[in-house]
Parts: C-alpha cells; sequence; structure tokens
C-alpha cells in the first residue's frame, strides 16, 4: 500500500485528499501562489503522460485529468476554498463532524449533475496524500529500507503536473493560468497480474518480428555496390542527438492560427497587452501553457475577484474607406451583465454584438463596418460581477 493511502473499501475511514500537500504549498498560500504550483505540476504531468513504465503513465493522466483539475475549481475560488479549509483543519484534527470528501462535494455544487462530474473515486482519492480518521497527514516518500516487501513501491519515479479543463461554471470558478513540486508516487504493480502476464509468447513474438526485420534489412542492403558502403558508415557512426533530444517542449506548444488581421498583437502572443489599451488592469493577458488559448499559449482575459467594468481597445489607423469585418473567438461561463464586441469608425456610432455565451472556443462576427475616416476603434467589453471570466483569443479585423 503506498504512504498515505487508506486500505480499499474502508468506508468507515474518512479519507481526506491533501491538495495544499499535492501541491507542496502551505493552507496559509495566496491565491496566486497556488496558481502557480497549479500550473507548473500540470506541465510536468503532461510531460510524463506518455511515459514509458504504465504505472507513471497511468498515474500522470490521473493527475493532469482528475486531480490537479479539482485543485483549481476548489482552491482557486475563494468560497469553496473556504470551505475546503475548514473541513481540513476538522480532518487534520481528527474531529467526528468532518465530512467525507464525497459528501464535501455534493455540499458546495450546485446540483447532483455537478457533484457527479466532480467526484473523485475512491481509486483516485487513495492515491492522494491526505488527512485520515487520525488526523495525521500523510507524507509521500519513499518507504524505509528494511520496509516489508509489500510496502515497497515498485514504481520509484516521482511525477509533477495538471489538466485545465473547461471552468466550471456551477462553482464560479477563475480561469486563471494555472502551478508545484509537489512529488506523489505511482501505483504499485499488481503483484497477480505480473504473475500472470504471459511473458514468454510474448518473447517469442518479439524474437519472431526482429528475425524477419533483420532478414529485410539484409536482402535490402545486400545489393549495394563498394561505393556507397562509406556512406552506409557515415550514416550510422552519425551523432544520434536528435533522436535523443526529447522536445517536450514543442508538444506542448498550441499551434499558431493563420489570422487575416490589421489589428497589431492580434492573438497576444507578444504576452503583454502591446497595442491594445485597457480601461483597468482588470484586462489582462495571460500566458496558459495548458494549451487552452486558441492561439498559441496566450489570451486576453477579463477577471476580478470583485464586481469589475472594463474595456480593451486598439485603434487601426491608416484604413482605406470601404467596409470591414471583426471577428474574434471567446469564451465565457455566463453571469456577466454585459460581454460584447464591438468597432466603432473614427467619429462615428459604436457597433457591437454580444461574445457568445459557453467555455467552448466560439467566433464573434461584426461585418460589414463602414470606415469613412481612415480609424477605426475596436475592442471588447465586459461589465459583471466577479470571479465570471471572459477569454478572448485571434482578434482578425480585414477589410471585405
Amino acid at each position: 500500500m503506498l504512504p498515505g493511502n487508506l486500505p480499499v473499501g474502508d468506508s468507515s475511514t474518512k479519507h481526506w485528499p491533501d491538495f495544499y500537500l499535492v501541491l507542496d504549498c502551505s493552507p496559509e498560500s495566496d491565491t496566486e501562489t497556488l496558481r502557480r504550483a497549479i500550473n507548473a505540476l500540470y506541465i510536468k504531468a503532461n510531460e510524463q503522460s506518455d511515459h514509458r513504465e504504465l504505472n507513471t503513465r497511468f498515474y500522470n493522466q490521473v493527475l493532469s485529468q482528475k486531480v490537479l483539475p479539482q485543485c483549481r475549481r476548489i482552491l482557486l475560488n475563494e468560497g469553496t476554498r473556504q470551505a475546503y479549509d475548514r473541513q481540513w483543519h476538522l480532518h487534520r484534527d481528527g474531529a467526528e463532524s468532518a465530512l467525507s470528501y464525497s459528501d464535501f462535494i455534493r455540499e458546495i455544487s450546485k446540483d447532483a449533475g455537478t457533484a457527479r462530474a466532480l467526484l473523485l473515486s475512491d481509486d483516485e482519492i487513495s492515491l492522494l496524500p491526505g488527512l485520515g480518521a487520525s488526523g495525521a497527514s500523510h507524507a509521500v516518500s519513499n518507504p524505509a529500507p528494511d520496509a516489508a516487501a509489500s510496502e515497497i513501491v515498485e514504481a520509484e519515479e516521482v511525477v509533477e503536473g495538471e489538466n485545465v479543463g473547461a471552468a466550471d461554471t456551477s462553482l464560479a470558478t477563475p480561469d486563471s493560468p494555472l502551478v508545484s513540486n509537489a512529488f506523489v508516487m505511482a501505483p504499485p504493480v499488481s503483484p497477480t497480474r505480473q504473475k500472470n502476464f504471459p511473458v514468454l509468447p510474448l518473447v517469442g513474438v518479439l524474437l519472431v518480428l526482429g528475425i524477419g526485420v533483420y532478414a529485410w534489412n539484409a536482402s535490402k542492403t545486400a545489393p549495394q555496390s563498394e561505393a556507397a558502403a562509406p556512406q552506409a558508415v557515415a550514416v550510422q557512426s552519425a551523432p544520434q542527438t536528435q533522436t535523443q533530444t526529447p522536445k517536450v517542449v514543442a508538444a506542448f506548444q498550441n499551434s499558431r492560427l493563420r489570422l487575416n488581421s490589421l489589428a497589431l498583437n492580434a492573438d497576444f502572443e507578444t504576452g503583454t497587452m502591446g497595442a491594445w489599451a485597457a480601461s483597468n488592469p482588470n484586462a489582462m493577458v495571460e500566458d496558459h501553457g495548458d494549451r487552452s488559448a486558441k492561439s498559441g499559449n496566450k489570451m486576453l482575459t477579463f477577471w476580478s475577484k470583485a464586481a469589475f467594468d472594463v474595456s480593451a481597445t486598439q485603434t487601426i489607423k491608416n484604413l482605406a474607406p470601404g467596409k470591414y469585418t471583426l471577428r474574434a473567438w471567446s469564451r465565457r461561463g455566463g453571469g456577466q451583465e454585459k460581454a460584447e464586441m464591438f468597432a466603432a469608425d473614427d467619429g462615428g456610432p459604436k457597433r457591437s454584438v454580444p461574445m457568445p455565451l459557453g467555455w467552448d472556443w466560439t467566433f464573434a462576427t461584426l461585418r460589414d463596418i463602414e470606415v469613412k475616416g481612415g480609424s477605426c476603434t475596436i475592442g471588447f467589453h465586459v461589465k459583471a460581477p466577479g470571479l465570471k471570466t471572459v477569454n478572448v483569443d485571434a482578434v482578425e479585423f480585414f477589410r471585405q
């Protein structure tokens, strides 16, 4: 059994997953520290999600797809974090009134469907360090050298990581970048499965395949002339650095869309507002290493803990007279008083369209924008209560 894991099926013991220990953060950490920890851990888990070790691969997939989204939904929302902290302290103190994790999720969810979507299974919870009925925090570490064989974890590797799914509006979760250096052991391989694994048939198949490949290569290379031999030797002796160097970073770079746009910094990949002007700091460019941006890894985000009213605009000059189109990808979870994309000719009236509702990226389009004065101001306006996020990316402005 892994350190910190409770016996499967022991329903009398309330195992409480300690997200602070998973993230290697203190319960007193501020929201920004937790966000950075979730994001870093998510990236590392994704790097290990196709690991050659089956156990390590499985564990990191659970971590990135289920556990870290839970950390994000619960710890980055002020209200749900307060509720989580109350239960965390009750479990730490071994209080009888402490809720089980499943009861806690049901309590903070708006409906049964949301609760079912958020619940972690007993197996998933058992992978995490946590607080048991005794109130003791379970540290995740390697067993002592003289521990019993049944307590030793076969998969020695430690992993880190998180996957940001679509924001969960049922918990009013802020959609912000995700971050830690938490280390959790992969689940042990079942001894029964190891015993019954058909090793000999597999070895036989591999030998047959190896002999076939070798014979095929020999038949292909035999007719070559002596003049071709030096080239073959050169290829074999060439440095193997390219095949040995993992290209992990490239695998997690979102491809940038080809935009037809007269606007500058149209997909915000400069990492700053650049040519865009924000009426206050509640409009910001965020770097999402989780591939949730529509183009590249950065996007424009409208968000605040308190109620906010903010616009982000850009004035495009030296335009030829005519009709233009403005369009952009956006997503939002609802609850905003106003969320619109707009355009206004120099001195002319402002035209606007609402940004579509939903957490899937969706096009908003404003056509037939009449430009007469040589310039046009485009932008986005959001007025909303606190914790209601709007994202914008890949802005296009072009003449029809």
